[in-house]
C-alpha cells in the first residue's frame, strides 16, 4: 500500500509519530513560503483581498455605564410591553383576582 496523502493534507508519517521540532519548523516555513507566493501572485493579478477585521478587545459594545443602563432599561420596557399584550387582562372582581388576593394574605392554599 502506498503512503500517499490526499491533496491538501499533510503527508502520512511512518509509524504515526508526531513531528519533532525541526519538522514542525520546516513545515511552517514551507507554508509561509507558499502563502507569500500566493499573495504575490494575487497582487500581480490585481486581486486585492480585504484584510481580516480584528475582533475588538472589549467585552461590551457600550461606551459608558449610563449607555448600557439605558439600553437595558429600554429592552426591559419593551419586554414588559410584549408580555402585557400577550397575557390575558385580569380585572378586579374576577375570581382569579380574588384568589390571588387570598394567596397574598396567606389565607388560601396554593395548589401546584
Amino acid at each position: 500500500m502506498s503512503m500517499v496523502s490526499p491533496p491538501g493534507h499533510r503527508p502520512i508519517r511512518a509509524g504515526g509519530r508526531r513531528p519533532n521540532r525541526e519538522e514542525i519548523q520546516r513545515i511552517r516555513r514551507e507554508n509561509n513560503k507558499a502563502e507569500k507566493e500566493l499573495r504575490a501572485r494575487q497582487n500581480a493579478e490585481g486581486l486585492n483581498l480585504p484584510s481580516k477585521v480584528a475582533i475588538p478587545n472589549r467585552t461590551c459594545r457600550y461606551k459608558t455605564v449610563e449607555e448600557e443602563k439605558r439600553a437595558r432599561q429600554d429592552a426591559t420596557t419593551e419586554q414588559i410591553r410584549v408580555f402585557r399584550a400577550k397575557l390575558p387582562v385580569l380585572h378586579p372582581g374576577q375570581p382569579c383576582e380574588e384568589t390571588w388576593q387570598e394567596v397574598a394574605k396567606g389565607s388560601a392554599e396554593v395548589v401546584t
